[in-house]
């Protein structure tokens, strides 16, 4: 026998700004796999929903983040073999599904206005 399958793979993410100011953010992935064929095995259809929000403060200096991967548990699947006399299955369940929760805080002198350096004519001079 041989294994023969069309396959197909989309992924869509989308980011939403939910205030004027750009502070909270969401973010949204959509992941699919049609079945596919991986060595003697064929597997089954694997999707995946993931969220992620974030919020800054301190004119962007610190922020909160929280993202949950795999919401539904989808990515778990069937995978089958029928290779030679023997008939081969299990169901496989990565361990893709989390929760994270993030805190970021931009250490640093804020009060600069520009990071610009200017050189004068004579030092120009002489490094040329």
């Amino acid at each position: 026998m041989t294994n023969k399958t069309d396959g197909f793979y989309a992924s869509v993410y989308n980011n939403f700004k939910f205030t004027k100011d750009k502070t909270f953010s969401a973010d949204v992935s959509f992941l699919y796999f049609s079945s596919f064929i991986q060595g003697s095995y064929l597997m089954e259809e694997i999707s995946s929903i993931s969220l992620g929000l974030r919020k800054t403060f301190w004119n962007g200096r610190a922020e909160v983040s929280m993202h949950v991967a795999d919401i539904l548990n989808q990515q778990a699947t069937w995978l089958r073999s029928d290779y030679l006399n023997q008939d081969n299955g299990f169901y496989a369940l990565p361990e893709n599904r989390y929760f994270r929760l993030g805190f970021t805080y931009n250490f640093g002198n804020f009060k600069l206005k520009s990071n610009q350096k200017t050189i004068d004519s004579k030092e120009r001079e002489r490094i040329n």
